[in-house]
């Protein structure tokens, strides 16, 4: 259970959740991101699914802060291939995904529908940057 004071946040509307996240603490985090990823398990057959979907962020009046706000209709995009297998499988259907900062001194605070789920991914970069050369 988080132990981060969250009164300045919104509480979820009905039919949404709250979801936080709490990053450790990383050295060189200037060269870190994370990737939020917000999307639905479903069972789905051997095409290539996507879910329609924006993650927007949102800022607290007087706060400073922001979180991030799911918006989706549930509509699924996908391939149209035949499937040799008739058997569906659980995946998690994945939106459009976003790459921010990584800052372990402030919670990633977001309101999605009930029903689906955020999954991140960090990113580590490296001090050393390599120049592009003119072609």
């Amino acid at each position: 259970m988080s132990t981060i004071d969250l009164s300045m946040y919104p509480n979820p509307p009905n039919g949404f959740k709250r979801i936080c996240i709490e990053l450790e603490p990383k050295d060189n985090e200037e060269f870190c991101k994370i990737e939020l990823i917000p999307g639905k398990k479903m069972k789905v057959d051997c095409n290539q699914h996507r879910l329609a979907g924006e993650l927007l962020q949102k800022s607290i009046q007087g706060w400073g802060y922001s979180y991030y706000y799911f918006e989706t209709k549930g509509l699924i995009m996908s391939t149209q291939m035949a499937c040799p297998e008739e058997e569906l499988q659980e995946k998690f259907i994945a939106s459009e995904s976003k790459i921010m900062r990584y800052n372990s001194t402030l919670p990633i605070i977001l309101i999605i529908p009930a029903g689906y789920d955020i999954q991140y991914r960090i990113w580590n970069g490296q001090e050393k940057t390599n120049e592009a050369v003119e072609g």
